[in-house]
């Protein structure tokens, strides 16, 4: 009995190291570089514009992920700068130098998407996803480079 309560603990910690390593964070190679706007909604960016009564580049966003935790967020009207943080399913992004989490994005590693929701205040939540890529805000069409 007692080499059995051995063996049992013995493959419990086995079981429970391999699970860890399952539970890394994702890698810079999977999230950096530029990303854009794919859906909104579940609607197209362009289906998502033309319901707006707007353009592409109005709709559209970039992110560009980079490998030493920045993040910026460029449309047709701004750009802002911001850290995140990994995770094991995506990054929070914050404010540089606050605590804050302003969003959180999950990545989806079969479809290599990130999809995050923003909360536009009135009680309506957007639900965004992303892909490789980056829309030019200068282009008419807004063609995806």
């Amino acid at each position: 009995m007692k080499a059995m309560k051995k063996v049992l603990a013995f493959v419990l910690a086995a079981v429970m190291t391999v699970s860890l390593v399952g539970c890394g964070e994702i890698s810079y190679d999977d999230i950096t570089g530029d990303w854009t706007t794919k859906t909104v909604n579940d609607k197209s960016v362009e289906e998502y514009a033309k319901a707006l009564g707007t353009t592409v580049e109005m709709a559209a966003t970039n992110m560009q992920i980079t490998d030493d935790d920045k993040l910026v967020v460029t449309n047709a009207a701004t750009s802002a700068n911001y850290v995140y943080e990994r995770k094991s399913n995506g990054i929070e992004v914050k404010e540089e130098g606050k605590d804050d989490i302003l969003f959180s994005m999950v990545y989806d590693s079969d479809a290599k998407t990130f999809s995050y929701q923003m909360d536009l205040g009135d009680g309506q939540m957007l639900t965004i996803v992303m892909e490789k890529g980056k829309v030019d805000f200068t282009a008419s069409g807004a063609a995806v480079q």
